[in-house]
């Protein structure tokens, strides 16, 4: 069982021997490197009797708690969908969404800069206000021949 030791007492700083080895404490701080066995045969009495100045947390209790609430508290994984459901959604995806538009190189993950460059060179008026949805339809209209 691994235990830590909290002191939470008026003085800014406390030290004692545990073993023959010093151990310090500020106001606030915790330490779980002390002798268990030490802390139920001095701390916790004390503890017991009256004295405020120190806080014992059992670990062990506390990790099986956090693994219990993980358990209740994590929802349930949704089921996978089906692989012609994905098949379907790609393609109906593909077919729709207009991301390239292969027949003049024109592309809608080109920045705005390109776009306009692009439209320019194939004589398309642009204007500074021109976003990248207007651009990408006034090529859509260019490549399509709805324009002429």
């Amino acid at each position: 069982m691994a235990l830590r030791l909290r002191y939470i007492g008026a003085r800014p700083y406390t030290e004692f021997m545990v073993n023959g080895v010093m151990i310090g404490f500020s106001r606030g701080m915790e330490r779980d490197d002390i002798d268990d066995d030490w802390i139920r045969e001095q701390i916790i009495p004390a503890i017991d009797n009256g004295v405020k100045m120190w806080e014992v947390d059992d670990l062990s209790s506390q990790a099986q708690a956090q693994a219990m609430a993980q358990v209740l508290v994590e929802p349930e994984p949704e089921p996978e969908p089906a692989v012609s459901e994905i098949v379907e959604e790609v393609e109906v995806t593909d077919a729709t969404s207009g991301d390239v538009l292969l027949d003049g190189g024109f592309e809608q993950s080109m920045t705005r800069a390109q776009m306009m460059s692009w439209c320019s060179e194939r004589g398309i008026s642009v204007q500074n206000t021109d976003t990248k949805a207007s651009l990408t339809e006034k090529a859509r209209e260019f490549i399509t021949g709805a324009s002429e």
